[in-house]
C-alpha cells in the first residue's frame, strides 16, 4: 500500500520537473538570443556597422582581414568578440599556412554554446557533409 502511495506521488511530480527543466532551457535559449542581439549591437558601436553576412555559407572567417567587405567570415564570426569568445576569433591571427589551416579546422570545429537552444539540441560539434571549407588566407581549401 505505502509503495502504491509512493509511485503515484511521483508519478505526479515528474511532469512538474520535467516542465519545469523545460522552462529554464527555455529561458536560457531566450537569454543566448539577447547575448547575440547584444553582440550585434556593440559591434555595430565599435565598428559603426552591423556585422557582414560574409561571402557565403563556406568561406571560414579570418581575424587579419578586418571587419566589412574584406571579411569572408559571416556574422556569427563577426560577433565573437562581442559575445565573450574573443581567443576563438583571433586562433588563426597573424599565423601562415599550415598552421593558419590546423587553427582555422579548430575554429570551426569548436561549438559555441550561445548559437544552440538547448531544448533542440546539445552543444557538440555536428558533421559537416560538405567536400570543404573557403580559405582566403591561404589560398587553398580546407579539407574536412
Amino acid at each position: 500500500m505505502v509503495i502504491t502511495i509512493i509511485g503515484i506521488l511521483i508519478a505526479l511530480l515528474l511532469p512538474a520537473v520535467q516542465s519545469a527543466r523545460e522552462a529554464a532551457r527555455r529561458t536560457q535559449c531566450l537569454n543566448n538570443l539577447k547575448q547575440i542581439g547584444l553582440g550585434f549591437l556593440n559591434h555595430e558601436s565599435a565598428h559603426g556597422h552591423m556585422p557582414t553576412g560574409g561571402w557565403g555559407w563556406k568561406w571560414v572567417g579570418d581575424p587579419d582581414r578586418g571587419v566589412g567587405g574584406r571579411q569572408p567570415g559571416g556574422w556569427g564570426f563577426n560577433i565573437l568578440p562581442f559575445v565573450e569568445q574573443e581567443a576563438l576569433y583571433n586562433l588563426d591571427r597573424g599565423l601562415t599556412g599550415s598552421a593558419k589551416e590546423q587553427a582555422i579546422a579548430k575554429t570551426i570545429s569548436t561549438p559555441i554554446a550561445l548559437f544552440y537552444c538547448p531544448s533542440r539540441r546539445r552543444t557538440i560539434a555536428y558533421p559537416y557533409d560538405g567536400r570543404e571549407i573557403y580559405n582566403i588566407s591561404t589560398s587553398s581549401l580546407i579539407p574536412r
